[in-house]
């Protein structure tokens, strides 16, 4: 689909098969809600910044995160941005196994919440930003090393870490998921 924007798209979340969501360079905010057919660009909040990563529980409910470190928080289907969640690191990627406990992955650290994004607790591991996690115990994310990544596994809800698969040559890992625990 031609977005007609001419900014590069970060992420996106579709909470439903007809309202989506996507973010991105300088600010980059849409929503569809005819299924990707036509996008309506919002009104954020001032911003040079890039939004790297959106979350929608639903229609209504969601989070963007930004350059500045700064999460936002909808609950009136982007009305308004009413909490503003400093994080303390720029969020890359969410994962949410329910409406409530999510993780949030940076650049070498990584966040897990248990109130649909409202407070955060903060760890440092060797992230390249994306995280996938199953359940809310098991969970991967990719560390890059010198000329190649680590895939990194979790079974205790982000605690501890183990590496789980290198790659060398300059074979970079960008993205992970998986269907399973296996």
């Amino acid at each position: 689909l031609n977005m007609g924007n001419g900014f590069n798209i970060f992420d996106f979340s579709f909470p439903n098969a007809q309202t989506g969501y996507i973010c991105g360079y300088g600010g980059l905010f849409k929503k569809t809600t005819n299924g990707g057919i036509n996008w309506i660009d919002l009104s954020f909040p001032t911003t040079q910044f890039n939004l790297n990563a959106v979350n929608f529980f639903n229609a209504n409910t969601g989070l963007i995160s930004s350059d500045s470190d700064t999460l936002y928080r909808t609950i009136n289907g982007t009305n308004n941005w009413a909490d503003r969640i400093s994080l303390g690191f720029q969020a890359l990627d969410f994962h949410f196994i329910d409406s409530l406990t999510g993780f949030a992955a940076g650049l070498n650290r990584l966040a897990k919440t248990t109130n649909g994004g409202l407070n955060w607790t903060v760890s440092t591991i060797s992230s390249t930003g994306q995280i996938f996690f199953n359940n809310q115990n098991t969970g991967w994310t990719i560390a890059n090393i010198t000329a190649g990544s680590n895939i990194l596994k979790t079974t205790n809800s982000g605690l501890s870490w183990q590496n789980q698969h290198s790659t060398s040559d300059f074979r970079i890992v960008y993205d992970i998921f998986f269907l399973d625990e296996n």
